[in-house]
């Protein structure tokens, strides 16, 4: 995800908390957990998705090319971004 640990960490507690996750001590590794969806978790995930798909289709009509060309043009600006941070 390419955020810092305490920012995930925040993240889960908050999930946790509203009955989104539940974690599972990882079978291998004791230092470690997994995150697995609830029931409740599920259903909001589910519905998040729908609610976002038709605001997606919403703006990639409005787009002035096809969004797939929107998305190389993105992950070019992101990669020149990041050769222009390397060279500073």
């Amino acid at each position: 995800m390419s955020a810092p640990a305490t920012t995930v960490s925040s993240h889960v507690k908050r999930l946790s908390a509203r009955g989104h996750v539940r974690q599972v001590p990882h079978p291998e590794d004791r230092r470690s957990y997994r995150i697995t969806l609830t029931d409740a978790g599920q259903h909001a995930y589910t519905t998040a998705g729908r609610h976002f798909r038709s605001v997606l289709a919403t703006v990639e009509a409005a787009l002035p090319r096809p969004a797939g060309d929107v998305q190389q043009a993105l992950r070019d600006l992101h990669a020149a971004i990041g050769a222009a941070a390397q060279r500073a």
